[in-house]
């Protein structure tokens, strides 16, 4: 029996694998995910495997599946929220891939489903498991955000972000499944354009849905929709339609979004959720700004996370067009309106900012350098032509 160390690549070790399967947990696009225990360790791990069967292409683009994923994965594990592989290996049948940890705790999809099913019970009967669950999402609106900006930096691009991706494991939200993930290392740009090799309808961007060009702003939409997700399971006021397209029902999102009363720790995520799923890539946040507002605060991130901080992006994914990257190219203030959900910047001074007729979360408050809501809506101010008459900037600005 063979023994596998941590990081080694293993070929035509067909029956010397130590592995004995413990439980099924979830078939993907690319491969069935079984939880495996180690004989000879004890120690368990997720198993992908990607039969190597079919046709000559078929074979071929298994075999690219694999080594794409194994790869991004590897430039990408010393994140605390993605997934990390252990090992891999090749027999004449299947390539397999050992990855840690095993979900503890399901995948997000099925722990909001939880969540939604003990709240229930818990209207009639006490119910403690809530309260143990409900700090994990909340505290992943900022670790997922965190971790999709790391990706962004090391110029990869997930193109399947959705709560059966992402794992939850001894309270922490894990990315996984980087099958058709796209490293743009070596391209001038991370644009392209065509029929995608594969994605998830629901969470899927308009310009993905039309097979028009894409960036890493479709990742960003992508998870906007997965906030939502999260942030009607706790504010049922919300109201998400499980069945239907994203795309489809956004515009509606939007306007409820304005309108609801979210817990007063999560009143940031209403305009950044609305910013991170505008229509246009061009008036979406970039990861690193849709970040930055919930890492400031504990409420919404890990403590490993809390005041982390963020690389500039860099000149490629600036590229990609994110409103407040940008600085000073935007032309009207209409875009920002429609972006940042049609908040007043006229008759503005230097003191607490009026309160905009959409309730404008991020505008409440006595000016203060490092709150980032501030920051981040000054920013953008700085970012608009706007004329020295529509407003005045705070002290140092």
């Amino acid at each position: 029996m063979l023994s596998i160390e941590k990081g080694v690549d293993y070929d035509g070790v067909e029956g010397e694998l130590p592995y004995k399967h413990v439980r099924n947990l979830g078939f993907g696009h690319s491969g069935n995910v079984e939880e495996v225990e180690d004989q000879m360790t004890g120690q368990v791990y997720a198993r992908k495997t990607i039969r190597i069967t079919g046709t000559k292409r078929d074979k071929a683009e298994r075999t690219r599946v694999f080594r794409n994923e194994v790869a991004i994965i590897r430039g990408l594990e010393s994140h605390r929220h993605i997934i990390s592989v252990h090992a891999t290996y090749a027999t004449t049948r299947v390539f397999g891939i050992l990855l840690e940890p095993v979900a503890s705790q399901g995948d997000l999809g099925d722990f909001l489903s939880d969540y939604s099913r003990e709240m229930e019970e818990e209207a009639t009967i006490p119910n403690v498991r809530t309260a143990a669950m409900k700090p994990v999402i909340k505290q992943g609106f900022g670790c997922l955000a965190a971790g999709l900006a790391f990706m962004h930096q090391r110029r990869i691009r997930h193109k399947d972000i959705k709560p059966r991706n992402i794992i939850v494991h001894m309270g922490k939200l894990i990315y996984t499944d980087f099958g058709y993930s796209f490293d743009s290392n070596g391209f001038s740009r991370s644009t392209t354009e065509g029929r995608p090799d594969y994605f998830t309808r629901r969470y899927s961007a308009p310009e993905v849905l039309k097979h028009d060009q894409r960036n890493s702003k479709s990742d960003v939409y992508s998870l906007g929709c997965v906030f939502l997700d999260m942030l009607s399971t706790l504010c049922p006021s919300l109201i998400v339609d499980k069945d239907e397209c994203f795309s489809n029902t956004m515009q509606q999102l939007h306007s409820q979004l304005q309108d609801i009363e979210a817990p007063k720790d999560l009143d940031v995520l209403t305009d950044i959720i609305s910013c991170m799923t505008a229509q246009e890539g061009s008036s979406r946040l970039c990861s690193m700004h849709a970040a930055i507002p919930l890492l400031q605060q504990i409420e919404t991130c890990c403590s490993d996370c809390v005041g982390s901080p963020l690389q500039e992006e860099n000149e490629r994914v600036k590229r990609d067009n994110c409103f407040l990257c940008q600085g000073g190219k935007m032309k009207t203030t209409a875009t920002i309106y429609t972006a940042m959900s049609q908040w007043e910047f006229s008759d503005y001074y230097d003191g607490p900012p009026p309160n905009s007729r959409s309730g404008g979360h991020l505008l409440e408050g006595t000016y203060n350098p490092q709150n980032p809501a501030m920051a981040l809506h000054y920013e953008i101010l700085d970012s608009c032509e706007l004329s020295s008459s529509s407003y005045s900037k705070p002290p140092g600005h």
